[in-house]
């Protein structure tokens, strides 16, 4: 892999890591970084590693930002996280302020394709850069007005409670 992309997708991590809360101007500098170092990658080379680029076949990309060491999601399994959601270099959905976060329930709550399979690779206490295609995002249609046709995705995923699913009660 070229020296540069590499270079600089960690000082652009580095930048961002530096700052709590995320200053989201730092955000399309991180987008940059992470489209360079995936131009850059070729095949799924990474160990899954901080700053490690891991391409899914389905064409989504993530790496991690922050490895936690809490409970892995599962399907099923309740989530709490703060996301940050970007097209291009607009903000377009942020649950980042103290006050907010999003709830869901992984692979039942499905919010779209990528998003879900992405977030099976995470656990407790990771931060992941998730880089979802069109197809697997909003696709063609897109959301009007909010996220344009044919957009790729950006998810800022900061995974603060997982739970382990509901065990169903067996019935006699």
């Amino acid at each position: 892999m070229p020296v540069a992309p590499r270079f600089f997708l960690t000082s652009a991590l580095n930048q961002v890591r530096m700052q709590k809360p995320t200053k989201f101007w730092a955000l399309p500098l991180m987008f940059l970084a992470v489209m360079a170092a995936s131009v850059a990658c070729s095949g799924s080379g990474a160990k899954g590693g901080v700053n490690d680029t891991i391409y899914l076949e389905s064409g989504v990309k993530y790496l991690y930002m922050n490895k936690g060491e809490g409970l892995a999601v599962d399907s099923g399994s309740q989530v709490v996280s703060h996301i940050n959601l970007m097209v291009g270099e607009d903000t377009i959905w942020n649950t980042y302020n103290p006050e907010d976060k999003l709830e869901f329930t992984a692979k039942v709550t499905s919010l779209i394709a990528g998003f879900d399979e992405a977030v099976m690779f995470a656990r407790q206490g990771d931060r992941l850069m998730i880089v979802i295609p069109p197809e697997l995002g909003y696709g063609a249609e897109g959301r009007p007005p909010v996220v344009p046709p044919n957009a790729t995705l950006l998810f800022d995923i900061d995974f603060l409670e997982v739970e382990a699913p509901a065990v169903a009660s067996e019935e006699n």
